[in-house]
């Protein structure tokens, strides 16, 4: 996703906010994050992978490819750029990379799309991976916008494991301290975080648990517009709504030939 996206996904959608009825409907936006994909893995501009995404090619032929863009090569610097819509050098985050032990995030004076977009009507959740800031609750995903958040904080956790590498030294043991991994699946509604420990998740794969996670939200919010255009109410800005969808994969951590197989 373009680091731009979130700059041009907020003029769109401000543009949408002030139509003067001449007929053009404000978006409901589904925003989607690939974790480093390889230029060269995307079908319709790979030289040996021409049928491998289908789905991808579609949407390019339909839409918009834009063949030069500049990015980040680091999960957090990528990420925050798609958040903030801003050059990350410009708040800071050129070089860093969030750890599931770091003390900052992304700073609380760069604001980020989903806070737009809820000043706009919309609905606002997230799924996947963060790792932009959750040293204390202003960092959290639903302190910066959205409504509710599935997903980790980390840079990596294992794709069924769900738990944070490397290993993580806390007091205790024979010696006095000892390793252990910590489970970042977590769940994010207003200002409460909980693991995401249900047994329904225990062994998926994290992408499957995100991917049917956001596929339920946009399911429930539609049925909810269905039932009210059946009731003859009238439209309001409480039913846009966005998705911010950010996968786990291709991201090499603990766990990847397990979740390739279980998606193949």
């Amino acid at each position: 996703a373009p680091a731009g996206g979130a700059s041009a996904l907020r003029a769109r959608a401000r543009a949408a906010a002030l139509d003067d009825g001449a007929g053009a409907a404000q978006p409901h936006l589904v925003l989607l994050t690939v974790d480093d994909l390889g230029f060269n893995d995307i079908g319709y501009q790979s030289t040996d992978l021409a049928a491998a995404t289908p789905t991808l090619a579609a949407l390019a032929r339909a839409g918009v490819v834009l063949d030069s863009y500049y990015g980040q090569e680091m999960c957090t610097p990528a990420r925050a750029s798609i958040l903030t819509g801003r050059w990350v050098a410009s708040i800071g985050f050129q070089d860093t990379e969030l750890t599931q032990w770091s003390t900052k995030g992304v700073p609380l004076r760069a604001k980020m799309l989903p806070q737009h977009l809820r000043e706009l009507g919309y609905a606002t959740h997230g799924f996947g991976k963060w790792n932009v800031g959750h040293c204390n609750s202003s960092y959290l995903p639903t302190a910066r916008g959205f409504d509710t958040f599935i997903g980790y904080f980390t840079a990596g956790i294992g794709y069924t494991s769900h738990a944070t590498s490397p290993l993580v030294t806390v007091p205790g043991g024979a010696n006095g301290t000892s390793r252990v991994s910590v489970d970042d699946l977590v769940t994010c509604s207003g200002a409460t975080v909980s693991p995401a420990t249900s047994d329904a998740y225990a062994g998926l794969d994290s992408d499957a648990i995100f991917a049917s996670a956001a596929t339920a939200a946009i399911a429930t919010h539609g049925a909810k517009l269905a039932r009210r255009e059946s009731a003859g109410g009238a439209s309001g800005p409480w039913e846009l709504l966005f998705v911010w969808l950010a996968f786990h994969g291709a991201h090499d951590d603990a766990g990847s030939d397990d979740a390739a197989a279980s998606a193949a």
